[in-house]
């Protein structure tokens, strides 16, 4: 794909004309492009269909499938999809949709001055009712997270709207989903602890959304994944920084973290559904007066202490194939690493232990905290290794697995 391309959809034979790629992921690039015919730009989503196996193209076609069927004011909103051939015969599956101004990821990173109270409450609101509409169809989003939200202007007035719904599940009622999956900085207890979850999993992951977009720091900010497990294993309820008070007022600042606290209870049981958070906030805007939306416009300046041991981080997508050690997820296509390669991440001028091994993809998949903790005990976590294998036969994967014992 490249700058000026047209290309024409084979359903309708609208055509587009691409502009620039706007992001990029393990299958699939997002182009901004302008439709030549009503002159409006949109975003085209590629999906690289030709390099998927069986189960992931059907995974592909399911989240075509599922978008079609989302008509709300708080979900990117669905224009089309067909399949597209380039010039050297690879199929690709083209998603159609509205084009957001940017990802709140980046918002947040471009902006450090904090959101009026206002504003503030609006993005809470768009977030609460898109979950509402998507839990009461049972679909459950399972990705939520600042990459996933769209930032749109509005009448003066930022919006906010869910997007990629590539790993979101249709989840009847009494029925949990068992597959870890998702942001692993945004992924609820009971996912991690590998005991079954429901639509309440997207409710955690809203409260850690809103904790960023109430104090601008992220709730568990500098953690690598056994450090995220640690803290997880310890957590009761999400520790405020002080800087929130010299800028909203003792009732907002109130308000706002007790349903934050809410959204982030531990026990998905006490929970507030999404309707139940939307009314919460409803009621809370019509009985509040004045002094509740006082507040000061200040500039973020504080940044908080990130020990030195946390610094270093290891990221990995969805599907557990790629993954970087830089601090900062790149914007480039996450590259696969070539097979039995380690990676061995030291932090400086401390004395190495042995390493420790990390569980097989495998292992991972029923692997609780308990029983992670218990593999990991008396071990040093200031070095350690992240073994990724992919492709691999049975016969390969049966020798390395002999050579490690």
């Amino acid at each position: 794909m490249e700058s000026e391309q047209v290309i024409q959809s084979s359903i309708t034979q609208t055509q587009y004309k691409l502009i620039k790629n706007i992001g990029s992921g393990t299958y699939a690039q997002c182009w901004s492009a302008l439709n030549i015919e009503t002159n409006i730009q949109v975003c085209l989503k590629f999906v690289d269909y030709y390099l998927m196996d069986e189960n992931q193209q059907e995974s592909a076609r399911r989240e075509a499938q599922l978008h079609v069927t989302l008509l709300n004011d708080c979900i990117i909103r669905f224009l089309e999809t067909f399949f597209h051939s380039t010039d050297s015969g690879q199929i690709m599956l083209v998603i159609v949709m509205e084009l957001g101004e940017c990802s709140l990821d980046s918002f947040l990173a471009e902006h450090s001055n904090y959101f009026s109270p206002q504003q503030l409450l609006q993005f809470v609101q768009d977030i609460v009712q898109a979950l509402r509409y998507l839990h009461a169809r049972e679909i459950i989003h399972r990705d939520l997270s600042t990459k996933n939200l769209l930032v749109f202007s509005q009448s003066n007035q930022l919006r906010l709207k869910i997007c990629d719904f590539g790993v979101s599940t249709a989840l009847p009622k009494s029925h949990l989903a068992n597959t870890q999956i998702g942001t692993p900085h945004t992924m609820s207890p009971e996912i991690f602890d590998a005991q079954g979850y429901d639509e309440r999993a997207d409710i955690w992951a809203a409260g850690c959304v809103c904790f960023e977009l109430f104090t601008r720091v992220a709730l568990f900010k500098g953690l690598n994944y056994l450090a995220l497990i640690k803290e997880l294993e310890k957590f009761t309820e999400p520790q405020f920084p002080t800087s929130t008070e010299k800028v909203y007022s003792v009732m907002f600042c109130a308000f706002v973290m007790e349903l934050i606290c809410l959204m982030l209870k531990v026990d998905p049981k006490q929970r507030p559904s999404a309707k139940q958070i939307e009314l919460l906030i409803k009621k809370k805007k019509e009985a509040e007066t004045a002094d509740f939306w006082d507040w000061h416009e200040l500039n973020h300046q504080e940044e908080p202490e990130i020990d030195v041991e946390e610094v270093k981080e290891v990221w990995i997508d969805h599907d557990g194939e790629n993954f970087t050690v830089n601090s900062v997820p790149p914007s480039q296509p996450f590259q696969k690493p070539p097979q039995k390669e380690k990676l061995e991440i030291k932090i400086p001028d401390v004395k190495q232990k042995e390493p420790v091994e990390t569980p097989t993809k495998q292992q991972k998949k029923g692997l609780s905290i308990s029983e992670m903790r218990k593999q990991y005990k008396g071990k040093t976590s200031k070095s350690f290794e992240v073994e990724i294998f992919t492709g691999l036969s049975p016969e390969v994967e049966e020798q390395m697995n002999q050579r490690k014992k």
